[in-house]
Parts: C-alpha cells; sequence; structure tokens
C-alpha cells in the first residue's frame, strides 16, 4: 500500500499435498505498522491470517494472528506474538483440540555476504500441525522475485521434518 504509517499485503498459495488435495488454494493477509510509526522507538505492530481455505472443515484452518517485532541494529529483528485457528482442523496427534499458541522469531539480512541474502529461525507453539520451529533462508535474485528454502522441525514428535522451497512473486 502506498501509505507511510500502514501497510497491507494480500496473497494466495497453492498447496497441493502429495498430489491429492481437493482444495490447495488458501488465502493470506496482512496489516501493520513499520517500526518507528506509533511513536519514536516503537515496534512493528501486525495483525493477519493465513492458510484461510475455501471448504469448510477441511482447508480452512483460518490461522490469525498479532505479532510486535523490534530490529535491534546488526543482531537483527525479534518478533512475539500468538495465533488462533480453527478448533475442529487444529488438532494435536491425539485429536485433542490445540487451536492456538505462542509466536517467536528472529530474522536479517545479511549484507556481510550480500544485501539480497536474509535468514530466518521461527517458532510456532502448539503440537497441532503447524507447531515447528523452522529455519529458512531466501535469495531475492530480481527486485520483485525471490526463493525460500525452509526447514521444519515440529514439535510433536510423530511428524517427520519438512523442508519446502518457494518462489515469491510481488506483483
Amino acid at each position: 500500500m502506498p501509505f507511510e504509517k500502514f501497510q497491507a499485503e494480500i496473497g494466495a498459495d497453492y498447496r497441493d499435498a502429495n498430489g491429492n488435495h481437493e482444495y490447495p488454494l488458501l488465502f493470506n493477509a496482512k496489516f501493520g505498522t513499520p517500526e518507528g510509526v506509533l511513536f519514536e522507538g516503537s515496534p512493528a505492530i501486525a495483525v493477519g491470517g493465513y492458510d484461510f481455505g475455501t471448504e469448510s472443515d477441511v482447508s480452512d484452518y483460518n490461522l490469525v494472528y498479532g505479532i510486535v517485532a523490534k530490529t535491534f541494529g546488526k543482531a537483527g529483528r525479534i518478533s512475539a506474538g500468538y495465533y488462533s485457528g480453527n478448533k475442529d482442523l487444529l488438532l494435536d496427534i491425539d485429536g485433542n483440540e490445540d487451536d492456538s499458541g505462542l509466536l517467536f522469531s528472529w530474522d536479517r539480512n545479511i549484507p556481510e555476504i550480500s544485501d539480497k541474502l536474509w535468514a530466518a529461525v521461527d517458532y510456532q507453539g502448539g503440537k497441532n500441525g503447524y507447531g515447528a520451529l523452522s529455519f529458512g533462508a531466501a535469495w531475492k535474485f530480481a527486485p520483485n522475485v525471490g526463493v525460500i528454502f525452509g526447514y521444519d522441525i515440529y514439535n510433536e514428535s510423530a511428524y517427520k521434518p519438512t523442508a519446502t522451497i518457494q518462489l515469491d512473486v510481488d506483483f
């Protein structure tokens, strides 16, 4: 958005798990303020949601979150927040409701190597399918195009770790 004090983004994700997912289109949105906008030294604040699906109790995980973030010079940015989602789909391995949890992350650009390189570590609480410790790096090879590489270790030990490669295109 072309506003200095308020920013937003919307997106769509295509996730075709194992080639047999009937409802692979998921939507996301985020609204927030950058650091220092509300008052001098204020953190960035964002509210958003992701994995809004198109089929009730099948793909509508509907995770919503609130988060605050603050950059500490060369050490990078630290974020903390909370999420909640569809109680019928966010379950632990035993089928018990596990629809909310804490969010923490660290990220920073790595200009010592390249201004186009970014790294992050994040944690999402819960023993549902989203709860994980994740590591990632991204390379912006054009002003509006980048690639993200990630690795997830799930909080529930019954879930095997996963890796992802994502193409990001900004329109």
